[in-house]
């Protein structure tokens, strides 16, 4: 598998119709204060890698997943994000 985009369609290829995909993920990539989050994400976008909720989310949809849940986590020092998935 190549990039977010791989592991999404290949997720979808193994559910049954019907199935859930759970992911926890943080909300934004972690950059490790290397570089700014903007140059992150325009990095990631254009290698496929995971540049933050809203992009993994469109991914998401356009292998034709549908978005049941999602939620962010409280408490947790980066911000995490808990999202369920169903094949339709």
């Amino acid at each position: 598998m190549h990039g977010i985009s791989g592991f999404l369609k290949e997720a979808f290829r193994v559910l049954r119709v019907g199935g859930y995909y759970i992911a926890l993920y943080s909300e934004d990539p972690v950059t490790c204060d290397i570089l700014p989050l903007s140059d992150l994400r325009r990095f990631a976008l254009a290698a496929d890698l995971y540049a933050g909720h809203e992009p993994f989310i469109t991914a998401a949809k356009e292998v034709g997943f549908s978005v049941i849940n999602t939620k962010t986590l409280e408490g947790t020092k980066a911000k995490k994000r808990i999202t369920i998935f169903r094949r339709m």
